[in-house]
């Protein structure tokens, strides 16, 4: 129990990363969103309240830029349960693609978008200007980002967990 207990704390102090949690909802046939394509509903109510409930025990919370372009979430904490813990939203964005009035770029505690694209790209430097962290971690494929390369920067931040919400791609 002790182990289980303490399993993000030891993986951030023996492996150097975050410990990460790959949270998702399925529909019976194991798609991520229905026949039409939707995706936001197709859990209940008790399902969504036990997501709230995991971010406030997560430093952060992470998601592709197609999740953002989709669904544009806020990926708060509004449980209150985690008091003044630090609280990171990060949005994978290899091609900077997101919107700067997402949802998830307003508001209280720390935003990351992480992204390919050189750190003098027009958008990031505006992200930056927003006070919206803005990090160039390009991967060996064009537009991907090195996840590697994140896990070990956000371990250096103080980052010791990481609960990743994002659609396919992302979880892949």
């Amino acid at each position: 129990r002790a182990v289980a207990q303490n399993v993000k704390f030891r993986t951030w102090i023996a492996r150097r990363r975050p410990f990460v949690l790959a949270k998702w909802a399925s529909t019976l046939d194991g798609r991520i969103a229905s026949a039409r394509g939707e995706s936001r509903w197709i859990t209940g109510e008790a399902a969504r309240r036990r997501a709230l409930l995991l971010r406030e025990e997560y430093d952060a919370v992470l998601v592709g830029a197609g999740t953002v372009l989709a669904d544009d979430p806020r990926l708060t904490r509004r449980l209150g349960k985690a008091g003044p813990l630090p609280h990171w939203r990060i949005v994978l964005d290899g091609r900077l693609r997101v919107p700067e009035t997402a949802r998830v770029l307003r508001g209280p505690g720390e935003k990351l978008v992480v992204t390919a694209a050189a750190p003098t790209h027009p958008k990031a430097r505006r992200l930056s200007a927003r006070g919206i962290r803005v990090w160039s971690l390009p991967g060996r494929s064009r537009g991907n980002v090195d996840l590697a390369r994140l896990l070990a920067e956000l371990s250096r931040h103080g980052v010791t967990s990481v609960m990743v919400e994002g659609g396919a791609q992302t979880l892949a």
